[in-house]
């Protein structure tokens, strides 16, 4: 399937490069074209600001990054509306929370749950197959939790 070009890409960080579990694992760029008979994508990646060819390739084909008018968009709702601006007259007062909060929090709506239940322990004598049929018991014992009431 062909792709539009200039529509939003999200192209592939390979674990190698990710050094932490909560790094982003996509970078944003721009579709620029296609390489090798449609087998892999060039792509003008956003933040680092340089042409790449990519094959691992998500696309937001409703998102075009370099129109005008998304940038004029852009500008409307950053601007500061009449409506809401406040005057300014004297030091901003910034909400914080109370020193005392854990005498504020009641236990009484904390709940003690035993997760497991009534599990029991029971050794596993055999396996059935999901078609019915019956396997060998296996060498080491196996064993199952079952939930008892």
């Amino acid at each position: 399937p062909h792709r539009p070009f200039g529509c939003l890409t999200y192209s592939l960080i390979p674990k190698e490069r990710r050094n932490f579990k909560l790094n982003p694992t996509a970078e944003r760029g721009i579709m620029l074209g296609y390489e090798n008979n449609f087998s892999s994508y060039c792509i003008f990646k956003l933040e680092e600001r340089n042409v790449v060819r990519v094959c691992d390739i998500k696309f937001d084909k409703f998102t075009f990054p370099g129109t005008t008018e998304e940038e004029e968009i852009s500008k409307i709702f950053d601007a500061p509306s009449c409506d809401h601006q406040v005057e300014k007259g004297g030091p901003e007062e910034i909400p914080k929370a109370p020193r005392d909060i854990l005498s504020q929090i009641s236990t009484d709506n904390i709940l003690s749950v035993n997760r497991r239940g009534n599990s029991v322990i029971m050794p596993l004598t055999q396996q059935t197959h999901p078609f019915g049929r019956k396997l060998l018991k296996k060498r080491s014992q196996k064993y199952m939790i079952t939930n008892s009431g």
